[in-house]
């Protein structure tokens, strides 16, 4: 009985994961309808596809300073100074310092855990980030080393003009849908009667975490940002 649980439990498993990997083909599955408006005028609805691989131009580097003291206002102290110390730093390297930011603070004890629970003191946890093109990466790495960051958490790659980007795909994706219909009706007399934009999922910004963080900003890869629409043409009746 209990094998067979388990053997249930990984076919469902296995099923799942099939039903996920699928989730990118279907999204580029065509929807074609075809039907008469009038006597003497045709309708094609069909959906339009496009896409473009983008090279990142700017980062997120994100990063947690931890200071601990028996006095939790000391340890938020430690914190805060090291902060604005690596904003002095960043200054003195002609860095820009708007874009380093606090994301989060909390503080919480440190509790050594024996026969009898007792506190060592308070850590103090400060998250911040800092926003930078791809030539000072390496640079601001530094100067949080130099500073005993404890952990950089990880980087996010990102396009700045990614709206911009997508935009122009819509219009390609118009046009996608409208060669696919000139192919369909044999003609290229043809009139939009309608644009629906379509839901479409694609991840803006690449992830770098653990050991990756220290590669060459300069082969991240690329992002691919894509657009769907839905497009309805007339056509006069043969």
């Amino acid at each position: 009985m209990l094998r067979t649980r388990s053997f249930l439990k990984y076919s469902i498993i296995i099923a799942t994961l099939a039903i996920i990997s699928m989730i990118p083909m279907l999204a580029h599955i065509d929807t074609q309808t075809i039907s008469y408006a009038s006597a003497n005028e045709l309708t094609i609805t069909i959906d339009g596809y496009a896409d473009k691989e983008v090279a990142p131009d700017y980062a997120k580097i994100y990063a947690n300073i931890i200071s601990v003291d028996l006095d939790s206002k000391v340890a938020k102290n430690k914190a805060m100074k090291i902060f604005e110390q690596i904003k002095s730093d960043l200054s003195t390297s002609e860095l820009d310092t708007k874009n380093i930011i606090i994301d989060s603070f909390s503080s919480y004890p440190n509790y050594q855990i024996s026969c009898r629970q007792s506190s060592l003191g308070n850590y103090a946890n400060l998250r911040f980030s800092i926003t930078t093109n791809l030539e000072n990466i390496s640079k601001i790495i530094t100067i949080l080393e130099d500073n005993g960051i404890n952990e950089i958490t990880s980087i996010e790659y990102q396009v700045s003009n990614e709206k911009s980007i997508y935009n122009d795909l819509l219009k390609d994706a118009i046009s996608n849908a409208e060669q696919k219909a000139k192919d369909t009706l044999a003609t290229d007399d043809l009139q939009i009667i309608e644009i629906e934009e379509k839901d479409n999922y694609y991840c803006g910004t690449l992830y770098k975490y653990g050991l990756d963080i220290f590669d060459d900003a300069s082969n991240v890869g690329k992002i691919k940002i894509s657009a769907k629409v839905q497009v309805k043409f007339s056509v006069q009746a043969m």
